[in-house]
């Protein structure tokens, strides 16, 4: 059995993956591993919180994502990542 929340290797590639699109849209570079929190969903986001937040995809059956940017509070940006059309993490990044 492969349980992707318990394999760290699998967290540190979601967390690249999160410091890389944060690159990409503009949100913040070269962002440290440390800062960024990553775990497998375990549950059901509201449509109505998908449906207010940013939504991008590279290939739409590879991977969606959505993210939203926050100016005040711990958490500078949240992310929730879908792979295949099956597996979806949430990821949240730290303020400095």
């Amino acid at each position: 059995m492969i349980y992707p929340a318990r394999d760290e290797r699998v967290l540190r590639v979601i967390k690249k993956i999160v410091c890389g699109l944060s690159h990409h849209h503009g949100i913040e570079s070269a962002i440290p591993e440390s800062r960024i929190t990553a775990d497998v969903m375990k549950f059901r986001i509201p449509d109505e919180f998908l449906n207010e937040i940013q939504f991008r995809h590279r290939e739409w059956d590879i991977i969606q994502y959505w993210y939203e940017t926050y100016q005040d509070g711990p958490t500078s940006a949240l992310w929730l990542l879908n792979f295949f059309e099956r597996r979806m993490f949430i990821a949240w990044v730290l303020r400095k």
